[in-house]
């Protein structure tokens, strides 16, 4: 697994949590007068948890680490279900966080997805191996780990 970015995938990520926090500013700003339970105002949507699910859904998209995905969804419940034991949001609010969250960050992967084919196809390109025997030992990401190690393409 490599868990190095290069400078497009770390501008992509960079560019969706901006434009997420943007998103969440402009809707709090127009429905600044909805309640907190705590009694403060401007409480419709939780910035830190829809930042949070954005970062992990960026990972998970990208790395496709699910175990690492998973940790991390452990640990956005936590942040969620802390927000709304405090009194910070209401559930509803955690809620329509998270569906906003996933909305646009799905929606620009999408649309990153249509313009830039190339980059998305090399991100889940493997070689097929149909015509190896049922019981063998699948050995193929062990050049992966090793840096001196590269495949030729031919």
């Amino acid at each position: 697994m490599n868990t190095m970015y290069d400078w497009t995938e770390m501008s992509l990520i960079l560019g969706i949590i901006l434009a997420v926090y943007l998103v969440l500013f402009l809707i709090r700003s127009l429905l600044h007068k909805i309640k907190n339970p705590n009694g403060k105002a401007g409480g419709v949507l939780s910035y830190s948890f829809s930042i949070l699910l954005t970062v992990i859904l960026c990972i998970a998209i990208i790395q496709k680490d699910w175990f690492l995905t998973g940790l991390l969804l452990i640990c956005c419940y936590l942040v969620a279900h802390e927000q709304f034991n405090s009194g910070q949001h209401y559930l509803y609010q955690i809620v329509l966080s998270g569906i906003f969250a996933i909305g646009i960050t799905f929606t620009i992967f999408y649309f990153y997805s249509q313009k830039h084919t190339n980059y998305f196809a090399n991100l889940t390109k493997r070689t097929s191996y149909e015509n190896m025997p049922a019981r063998a030992v699948d050995d193929r990401d062990e050049a992966d780990s090793e840096p001196g190690l590269e495949l030729d393409d031919s």
